[in-house]
């Protein structure tokens, strides 16, 4: 993971500041080009390739003075890419991109990227005027890796909004996942079978979807530097760390698995049980409701969002961050971001009237999810130079889980599916633990005090959602907002997405599978 910023400003003083207030992005290096189009701007953060100086300010990538490329990705598939465009041993598995930009439309080489990314290229591109310099920018599938832009007196692109905070521009708008941006005009390269809720379902199959798991963990595994589990005790970081850890070699050191919460909280309780039974090496950090309110304040100015859910659960996952880039030299995480969003997993889901309901809902939550939990693990983890990687939003996955029957709560539980696959590699008390959003399992009295503290900061009258809405504001003035679901009353005129309340108020009975 890293920083970029472009701005078609001729000015590398523009490029140099804007890079540096997103310095945390890339600790191990930062650099800055000139292109015939404006100044391009990167900060590394080296997880895949050499971690020396020099190869480290590798980026920008240029090809003399006509191509440039940086990018903030992970190209899971840059061996098979390197061997198609005639390129021999790589440094790093992002030195495939410029070469590929360079070769194919840019539509067409999104398309043959298997990977995260967010890039800036400048060049000469397939199919467009003959011997003329483009921009390019271009954004994942489903927005793993953040990308922002403007467009006012010039074009700019940065992974972070705080790149381009400038007193009288216009505010950064979210550069849309899935969509490439030819000198300014924007277009889809990301049109995946699953958004046509009108074709027929995929058989389930649970020996594929395992497989597909199995092999989007693997993918992700492809490091250097050290890495590590985020491991919560719930199913999705389960499965994950599970894995993981049955993918490392014999005699390889075990893992570090990190959890976080409130002392006595159920997340540390059941990550601790389940970190004994992978055999990793384990770090538990307790928390106090103090230090959360205290970090609130940085925790916003970082994840950049006034969406109360986001912050409640972005504050513990700020605070282990820090702490694992204290104490440790791990770089990159394994999370579980994306499961609920595909499997139906959040308790209202319970609510689902049929299935074309429940498809379209999840629908909804994925191509959302970059505004939310992408946005929360990405910028929390990268305020402290590390990397979290999601192996649930891994494409060849989405193609198929996106589209499966029957993904509505069975047997009293959400996720059933998942659960079934891993039947019998997993212990029951963990494969079958009924879910918690990752701010109510730190410790419940984690989001009641965050609402006493707004509401002791801001009195109204009205919500504990506006109170906390006007504490998140007095930090940053950002607009955010989360989905609601419209299938129970209740929940329309509901201001807590708090997986409690949720569950409190489903006219479905929700019941534990024992």
């Amino acid at each position: 993971m890293c920083g970029i910023h472009f701005t078609s400003s001729s000015s590398s003083a523009n490029g140099k500041a804007a890079i540096g207030r997103i310095s945390h992005r890339g600790p191990d290096a930062q650099n800055t080009v000139v292109t015939p189009a404006g100044v391009l701007s990167h900060a590394r953060l080296c997880v895949v390739g050499k971690d020396d100086a020099a190869a480290a300010a590798k980026q920008p990538y240029r090809s003399g003075n006509t191509a440039f490329l940086s990018v903030n990705g992970e190209i899971y598939n840059c061996k098979g890419l390197a061997k198609g465009l005639g390129m021999g041993a790589l440094d790093s598995d992002c030195d495939v991109l410029l070469p590929l930009f360079q070769t194919f439309a840019p539509t067409v080489a999104c398309q043959k990227i298997d990977g995260i990314f967010a890039l800036v290229f400048v060049g000469k591109t397939r199919g467009g005027t003959p011997g003329k310099t483009r921009v390019v920018a271009a954004r994942g599938a489903v927005g793993v890796n953040p990308l922002y832009y403007r467009q006012d007196d010039a074009i700019e692109f940065a992974s972070e909004r705080k790149a381009m905070m400038e007193d009288g521009k216009a505010p950064p708008k979210i550069f849309p996942p899935g969509h490439v941006c030819v000198d300014g005009v924007f277009s889809r390269w990301y049109n995946p079978v699953y958004r046509d809720l009108s074709l027929p379902p995929v058989a389930y199959d649970p020996t594929t979807l395992k497989r597909l798991l199995t092999e989007a963990v693997g993918k992700r595994t492809m490091a250097t530097a050290e890495y590590g589990l985020l491991l919560s005790g719930g199913l999705d970081s389960t499965l994950i760390a599970s894995l993981a850890v049955a993918s490392r070699a014999p005699g390889a050191e075990p893992l570090k698995s990190f959890s976080i919460g409130l002392r006595g909280s159920p997340d540390l309780k059941v990550a601790k049980k389940v970190a004994q039974w992978l055999g990793t090496d384990h770090h538990e950090y307790v928390f106090t409701v103090e230090e959360g309110l205290e970090a609130l304040p940085e925790v916003v100015r970082s994840v950049e969002t006034l969406d109360p859910t986001t912050i409640r659960a972005g504050t513990p996952m700020y605070l282990i961050m820090q702490r694992i880039r204290r104490d440790t030299s791990v770089k990159m995480l394994l999370s579980g971001e994306g499961s609920d969003e595909i499997f139906a997993g959040y308790l209202y889901f319970h609510e689902a009237p049929n299935e074309t309901a429940l498809a379209r809902e999840c629908l909804n939550k994925v191509e959302a999810i970059h505004r939310y939990d992408c946005q929360r693990a990405n910028m929390t983890s990268m305020a402290h130079g590390i990397e979290v990687r999601c192996p649930f939003l891994d494409l060849d996955l989405l193609d198929y889980a996106m589209r499966l029957p029957n993904r509505r709560p069975k047997e009293g539980v959400e996720k059933w599916a998942l659960r079934h696959a891993f039947d019998g590699d997993v212990p029951g008390e963990f494969l079958w633990r009924q879910k918690e959003q990752f701010s109510d399992g730190v410790g419940y009295a984690w989001i009641d005090s965050v609402k006493a503290h707004a509401r002791s900061k801001f009195p109204d009258p009205g919500s504990y959602d506006s109170s906390e809405q006007a504490l998140l504001a007095s930090h940053l003035k950002s607009p955010g907002s989360l989905p609601r679901d419209s299938w129970n009353p209740v929940f329309q005129s509901n201001k807590d997405a708090s997986g409690r309340v949720a569950q409190a108020h489903c006219a479905v009975k929700i019941k534990k599978k024992e």
